[in-house]
């Protein structure tokens, strides 16, 4: 029986870049659509093309709802990330980057006018946005419908739910879900430069903003304590597991100047 198809939901911000380069390792090349590097609409007309059978994870900045472009049995997986932390990270990025997806906005604006600008919408309540599938959920919305319809596809449809403040534990749950491997990495895509000195005013806009994300984020860590005590052994493969990041941040340098050295003797 074949493996479902899995799709990988990549929240703004939440080490999903650091993610992929994990991904890329468990599958092929022609079996990974990265909506992210393609576009959305290009990454489904490739649905529509011949052997569509032979992807096997689609990954990318999408709402929930995209298996209604697969006919074939699948499963979501996703990272969540502290919504203030998230926000926060996501506007000190997008200001500093000239192909950032909110560069137009944060670029110009001020942290507190970033937060009232109704054209940023992943900065109000992003996640939830992503995770209910509500592509038209009103700028500023505080329905909990919408809340609910997000934890419920978190519970029903999800078979991982990652933590970006608990990364390895998180790859920890993948790999006892998937039996994926060589789950070692680098930290890719960091936002180094950002303040956290805001007045007491913008605080309270920022958890506003972000109030239904906050509850899901909640339900998000509770879920993920009891998916992390399920693991055999857990503490021994964490242990193994922060080895293996050390040899590999030393060693991961020198063998993508090898690589690249190799390459050029080649052409």
């Amino acid at each position: 029986m074949s493996k479902p198809l899995v799709i990988s939901i990549h929240n703004y911000k939440t080490a999903g870049v650091t993610f992929y380069s994990i991904i890329d390792r468990q599958f092929k090349k022609d079996e990974i659509l990265n909506t992210d590097l393609l576009g959305l609409e290009s990454a489904l007309s490739i649905i529509t093309q011949s052997k569509p059978e032979k992807i096997k994870i689609v990954h990318g900045h999408f709402y929930f709802g995209i298996d209604k472009h697969f006919a074939r049995q699948h499963t979501y997986i996703t990272f969540l990330r502290n919504p203030i932390e998230r926000v926060i990270s996501d506007y000190y990025y997008c200001r500093s980057n000239p192909l950032a997806h909110n560069y137009i906005y944060a670029s110009k604006l001020s942290f507190k006018e970033y937060l009232q600008c109704d054209q940023v919408l992943n900065i109000d309540n992003g996640q939830t946005r992503f995770i209910s599938g509500e592509t038209n959920m009103p700028y500023g919305s505080d329905s909990v419908e919408i809340l609910g319809k997000a934890i419920s596809n978190l519970e029903h449809k999800f078979s991982l739910v990652g933590i970006t403040e608990k990364f390895d534990e998180s790859l920890l749950i993948a790999n006892q879900i998937f039996s994926w491997s060589q789950y070692y990495y680098a930290s890719k895509n960091i936002t180094s430069c950002k303040s956290h000195d805001f007045d007491e005013e913008t605080w309270e806009l920022l958890k506003k903003r972000n109030a239904l994300d906050l509850q899901l984020y909640d339900y998000a860590l509770k879920r993920h304590t009891k998916d992390f005590g399920k693991i055999p052994f857990a503490g021994v493969k964490m242990f193994f597991l922060k080895v293996l990041k050390k040899i590999y941040t030393v060693t991961q340098p020198t063998y993508s100047s090898s690589k690249k050295f190799f390459i050029r003797k080649d052409k």
